[in-house]
């Protein structure tokens, strides 16, 4: 039907980050970990999931956890 209709499969522009900003790894590091590295800046469509680097710089390499929490 695509064909048929001339629908264009990349009308969507493909986006080079996996995250679908949950919060998942926000959530645990602050309320499990305690330790807030992970964090959100800004809002709406320009909602990005960043890392704190004076916090992350320390305590993620150690850490870890929240990766196997990405959906």
């Amino acid at each position: 039907m695509a064909a048929e209709y001339g629908a264009d499969p990349d009308r969507f522009g493909k986006e080079t980050s996996f995250c679908i900003h949950c919060g998942l790894c926000v959530r645990y590091c602050a309320e499990v970990k305690k330790l807030h590295a992970v964090g959100f800046i800004d809002r709406g469509i320009r909602k990005e999931i960043s890392f704190i680097p004076e916090i992350a710089a320390r305590e993620c390499k150690s850490c870890m956890e929240c990766f196997p929490l990405c959906p």
